[in-house]
């Protein structure tokens, strides 16, 4: 026996309805990735390269956090000098390459600290002050799958290590107060961020302490000529 034609109708118009609604959320999500991708070929340089990116990982639309951090390489980007800008690295494949570990760093960063971070090293990878040699792609990658507590305790650790006009003269002992610290620093120097040097026997009543690698040094250096201090 058939339905009620008035009960047809109303399920008719239900699934119309639905997909209205699924029609509306789809173009949102498409007016909205269009709009980063218009906003970050606007930067000057590299903008070209980072909307190709962001066009090639986002298929239906762009997360906030993303949208958060094509802002952030925009005003770290209008401090740069234009003399600065490494053009045929720019457009080079494997800057590219770095772009595509930033932008997939900045999706993964939750808070502003940390994209402010990833979008200053892209950012410096772009000009002519960068660390020669830097593997920034990988660094970009690691830099991705530290959370921001890492990176906390990574600042704390750097800003205690005792250092003279000559050079580092001591290491830093874990910060106190911190949750879960010898778990943070295991990951940084997992990382190759930081070396953990021990007591000099075992019988000496002192702490390991942590010294910054190679690596994190030209890690800072990247990230003051991409406009952090």
């Amino acid at each position: 026996m058939s339905g009620h034609p008035s009960d047809e109708g109303n399920s008719a118009r239900r699934i119309s309805a639905g997909s209205d609604r699924k029609h509306l959320v789809r173009s949102v999500g498409f007016t909205t990735k269009a709009a980063v991708e218009l906003v970050a070929s606007a930067i000057p340089g590299i903008g070209g390269t980072i909307a190709t990116a962001i066009a090639t990982l986002e298929t239906e639309r762009v997360s906030r956090r993303l949208e958060a951090f094509v802002q952030e390489v925009r005003q770290l980007y209008a401090g740069v000098q234009i003399d600065k800008l490494d053009r045929d690295y720019v457009e080079s494949e494997a800057f590219e390459d770095v772009v595509l570990a930033a932008i997939d760093a900045g999706r993964r960063s939750s808070t502003p600290e940390k994209r402010r971070l990833v979008a200053a090293a892209l950012v410096g990878t772009a000009t002519l002050d960068r660390p020669q040699s830097l593997d920034a792609e990988s660094l970009l990658d690691t830099l991705g799958g530290l959370s921001s507590e890492d990176l906390v305790v990574a600042r704390l650790l750097y800003q205690g290590v005792d250092r003279t006009v000559g050079g580092i003269v001591g290491g830093a002992i874990p910060p106190a107060n911190v949750p879960d610290v010898d778990f943070h620093i295991a990951r940084l120097v997992a990382a190759g961020l930081f070396v953990g040097r021990g007591p000099l026997s075992d019988f000496a009543i002192q702490q390991t302490s942590y010294f910054p690698t190679e690596t994190f040094e030209r890690l800072i250096q990247l990230l003051k000529a991409g406009g952090i201090e």
